[in-house]
């Protein structure tokens, strides 16, 4: 499924697991794999790890480096 603005799930994925990304039948996008769900809304996605998970900031921040 793809939403009017185009298809980002080719460039996006999980900021948790790298995992590829797709769009759920609701409009949210879908982690391949686990099935986390990533919220859109105003088609905006809120692609954060979610609190509960055991990441710590400095892993989170070497994504980050990593993907820019």
């Amino acid at each position: 499924m793809t939403n009017s603005k185009g298809d980002l799930t080719e460039i996006l994925q999980c900021p948790s697991t790298g995992a590829e990304l797709q769009w759920a039948a609701d409009g949210n996008l879908v982690a391949v794999g686990d099935r986390r769900t990533y919220t859109v809304i105003d088609g905006i996605a809120g692609l954060l790890p979610r609190s509960d998970e055991e990441e710590d900031g400095a892993a989170v921040n070497d994504s980050v480096r990593e993907f820019y």
